[in-house]
Formats: C-alpha cells, sequence, structure tokens
C-alpha cells in the first residue's frame, strides 16, 4: 500500500473522531443551558415549570425541586414541588419532605404524607405515626394512613388497626381500615361502615384474631385488648381464627 493510501485511510476515522468531538461538546452546552430552574412570575407559572421539570428530569431536576418545596412562596408551588419529587424517590429527598409533613399548609404535608410513604421504612412510619395521633387536618391524618400502609414494620399495622378502632373521625377510621386491608392483603369483601357501629366492632374483633395482627402486636409488645362479646353471630367460638380473610361473613 502506498504512502498515500495509508494517508487516507487514516484521515476519514481522524475526522470522524473530531466530529463526535464537536457533536460531543455541542451536546453539553445545550445540556447546560437546559439546567432545571423553577421560574415563573405567578406561582401558576411555576407549577408549570415543575411539571416539565418532572416529566423530563433535565440536570439539576432534583435540586430545583428540592428548592422549591423548601422554600417557595406559594403553598401550591411547594405541593407541586414534593410531587414532583415522588416521581423519582431518592434517599436525598428525604429531609425535604419530612420538613414538608410540618409545612404551614395542610395540602402540603397531605402531599408529603403520602410521598413519605414511598420510602417504606421505619424512620418514615415513625413521622407518620406522629402525625395520625396529632395532626390537626382530617385529610393530612388520612395521608399518612395511605403512606404508612406502605412501611414495613409490625407498628405500622399496630397503629392502622388502632386508629380504625378508636379515631374519633369516621372518615379516619374507614381510611385506617382500608389501608390496614391493604398491607395485609386481607379480603376486601369483609369492609363494613364505621357508621355500622356494631358490625365495625365486629369487624375490629375478628381482625385481632388475625395470625398477621397478633404477630404485629406480639412483636411490638403492645397488649390486645380483645371483646369477644362484640362479635356477632351464634358461630363463635374463642378457638377458632376469625380474620378477615375467613369466608363466613355473618351480618345478619
Amino acid at each position: 500500500m502506498s504512502a498515500l493510501g495509508d494517508a487516507r485511510d487514516w484521515k476519514l476515522p481522524a475526522v470522524a473522531v473530531a466530529t463526535l468531538l464537536a457533536a460531543g461538546a455541542v451536546t453539553l452546552v445545550l445540556l447546560a443551558g437546559q439546567r432545571a430552574e423553577v421560574e415563573g412570575a405567578t406561582p401558576e407559572q411555576r407549577v408549570e415549570a415543575i411539571h416539565r421539570i418532572a416529566a423530563r428530569r433535565p440536570i439539576g431536576a432534583d435540586e430545583a425541586l428540592a428548592r422549591a418545596a423548601r422554600a417557595d412562596s406559594s403553598p401550591m408551588v411547594r405541593r407541586a414541588a414534593v410531587a414532583g419529587l415522588s416521581g423519582a424517590i431518592k434517599a436525598d429527598h428525604r429531609p425535604v419532605i419530612e420538613r414538608a409533613t410540618r409545612d404551614t399548609d395542610r395540602r402540603v404535608r397531605a402531599v408529603a404524607a403520602d410521598t413519605l410513604g414511598l420510602f417504606g421504612d421505619g424512620a418514615s412510619a415513625n413521622v407518620l405515626i406522629e402525625l395520625i395521633r396529632s395532626d390537626p387536618d382530617v385529610e393530612v391524618r388520612m395521608a399518612a394512613l395511605r403512606g404508612l400502609s406502605k412501611c414495613g414494620g409490625p407498628m405500622s399495622t399496630v397503629v392502622l388497626l388502632q386508629t380504625a378502632e378508636k379515631a374519633a373521625n369516621r372518615n379516619v377510621r374507614l381510611q385506617a381500615m382500608k389501608a390496614l386491608f391493604w398491607k395485609i392483603k386481607a379480603n376486601i369483601r369483609v369492609m363494613r361502615d364505621p357508621d355500622d357501629g356494631r358490625r365495625w366492632r365486629d369487624l375490629i374483633q375478628r381482625l385481632k384474631r388475625d395470625h398477621r395482627i397478633r404477630a404485629a402486636y406480639a412483636a411490638t409488645g403492645t397488649p390486645v385488648d380483645f371483646r369477644p362479646q362484640d362479635i356477632l353471630g351464634p358461630d363463635f367460638h374463642a378457638d377458632k381464627d376469625y380474620g378477615p380473610g375467613h369466608h363466613e361473613d355473618h351480618d345478619h
């Protein structure tokens, strides 16, 4: 092969490499120009920016959403930012989301409670349990119950049943029961209306005999306040397991 041929053979790869490097440099410049920022003169414009950032996840998306969740003056924007973080949950998000559970706006707290449950661990459960027990807003407590249903650990199960049994608000009791059924994969056919006191108490006591519930109470050292007199139907026997998956449902 001639020297000229050798030069030509080398020239083509060199041109290709140079082209790729140039294209890469242009891409980096474009990406730098597209770095996520929650911008807008009005809350509505900033919410639209959050929706774009959450959908496209450009460079700096997490930092931009976290800043908006922490510091934006509008509750609407803070709420959207917390929801945006839930799309790609990471350990770095936890402090921001936990802080949002103490936000002055109840709707921000509710979204944060739902989102915190995605971590699914004991630390999240502890925060959610505190919200269930102390937050003044019903919607926040219901969101915390939904979040708690995603968390592991026996205390989550205990608190869900205790809330279903003792909460003053009927919607909170119902949400707690739904969350408990979801957590333990119970048969939804036996769900009752908390306004029907006798049947609701019957369901509570049958759940207390379920092996999953008993194990959770035992693991946490929580005494079981079992009231067999609340169970309806002449079929009750003290040695029989009336869990939520039991096929007989004596509502008459």
